[in-house]
This record gives C-alpha cells, structure tokens and sequence, in this order.
C-alpha cells in the first residue's frame, strides 16, 4: 500500500528550520544526522531511516502542511516497512513464525511517541532458534545508541500477557481469546493485523482473530 506523500525536507526554508530547532530541539539533530549519507551498516541504517522520516512528519505537524490522518498513515506505513526490513536482518522471514499488530500500528494510526504493539505465532511454539531470531529483531529495533533508536516494542499484549510464553501456537491462541481472555483483550483485535511471517500461518491466525 502506499501511503499519502508528506512534504520533503527540502522544501522547508532556511527559517523554518530555525523556528522549528526551538521548538522541537532534536530536530537539529536528527537533521545533523541524516545530512549525512544513508549509512551502510544494516542497524544504523534503520536508524538513519526512522529518523528522516520521524523529521518529514514532525515538520509537516508543526507547520501543518498535511492532515493529521495523513501523517499518522505515513509514519505507520514508514514503521511498518521498518518492521519488515529488521524481521529480515534478524532470519525470522526464514522461519515459521508471524507476527500480529494491534493498537494503533493495527489501525495505521501510529502517531510519532507511539511504541507498537505486537505478538507472534508459530505452528511449533518457541524453539532457541526463533528466540535467538527474535532477540535479535528487537535489538534492531529497540536498543540505544548514541543515534537514538528505532521503535519500541511491547510485547505486553500477547495472550496471557507479560508473563505467557513469547511465541504461542495457533491452538493456544484460539484457546486463550476463546475461553480466557478479558473483554477488552477480545476488543484489542478488531484492530489486529497479521504482517509478517508465512502466508499460509498469517492467513489462519487472521482467521482466528476474525
């Protein structure tokens, strides 16, 4: 899908950079950063990404040149693509597991303080391969550096919550949203998407939630 286009950095004057630093100073240092060259390294170039296009939306807030609805899809299309690169990097496109967002990265109405809401599926459970994949896919993504990070997740919302295993089985989704799970968990997945993983699973735990 490809989303509304916001205004390029390149478009902003001289003085709207000045007023925008006021107001918003890490914008100075992201801009800093990316008038720089993409960089190379497959992690700082996510962060490379995430922050040009946290700028892109950030400006287009503060000088309300695009609807609100439009950023929000932006960045949530933006996040996304984030999503799928670092699944990539971490091997988890090679195994059989796949992930469902909900909140607002399900709706597509990220907006820019956001974290994303998520939980995986596998037909065989959590093996030390896909944990290994999996912390590698959040190291991507969450972990600090002195260029910031990606995306914070929150792994929170699964079934069963914080303290259920990482990665259910499909039967153990079905169970829990079918005989245990609160209201509001039940209501959380009208807005849940399944994005990432084998079009066979993503398709039969869309399904479920269905």
């Amino acid at each position: 899908m490809s989303g509304p286009s916001l205004p390029e950095l390149e478009t902003y004057s001289a003085e709207d950079w000045v007023e925008a630093y006021q107001s918003l100073p890490v914008a100075q240092r992201y801009k800093s950063w990316i008038d720089s060259p993409c960089p190379q390294d497959p992690a700082a170039s996510l962060r490379w990404q995430r922050h040009r296009g946290w700028l892109q939306a950030a400006m287009a807030t503060y000088f309300d040149r695009a609807s609100t609805s439009d950023i929000c899809l932006s960045w949530s299309l933006l996040c996304e693509d984030l999503l799928r690169q670092a699944w990539r990097l971490g091997g988890l496109d090679e195994l059989p597991i796949c992930m469902t967002v909900v909140g607002k990265m399900g709706s597509q109405e990220l907006n820019l303080s956001s974290d994303i809401d998520m939980f995986f599926v596998s037909q065989i459970g959590i093996t030390p391969e896909i944990d290994r994949a999996l912390k590698r896919f959040r190291a991507l993504l969450s972990d600090a550096t002195e260029n910031g990070f990606v995306i914070r997740l929150d792994f929170d919302l699964r079934p069963g919550g914080r303290f259920a295993p990482l990665v259910s089985t499909l039967p153990q989704l079905e169970d829990y949203y079918w005989s245990q799970g609160e209201t509001w968990e039940r209501l959380a997945m009208v807005r849940a998407r399944t994005i990432l993983g084998p079009a066979d699973l993503c398709a039969a735990v869309q399904q479920t939630l269905t």
